[in-house]
């Protein structure tokens, strides 16, 4: 059995607006049913080591705007950021010095 996650970037626009906000942007990740366990016990490590707490999204790597809404990577650092964006996750990678202190 294979997993399929599927997620939206974006809002489709009603037909009238579509020519203001013509992006819309849907992704799918197929998981083979055997990598599963290993990956979300992989992922919550990381999510454990990092002290996140709630979703990773892309758009949270982002530097934050002022007045933004805290999220959860809001107390990582630039640097911590990026370690934790190019941590492997799976068989060829590692997840045991993953804290933000990790290098």
């Amino acid at each position: 059995m294979q997993i399929l996650f599927v997620d939206e970037s974006g809002t489709p626009p009603p037909p009238e607006k579509q020519h203001d906000t013509p992006l819309f942007v849907l992704g799918g990740l197929v998981v083979p049913e055997d990598f599963w366990t290993k990956l979300a016990t992989d992922l919550n490590r990381l999510k454990a080591a990092f002290k996140i707490e709630g979703q990773i999204k892309w758009r949270y790597f982002a530097p934050s705007k002022p007045g933004a809404k805290p999220n959860s990577l809001s107390h990582l650092t630039v640097a911590q950021k990026e370690i934790l964006r190019s941590k492997p996750l799976g068989p060829s990678g590692t997840t045991s010095r993953c804290g933000p202190s990790a290098s």
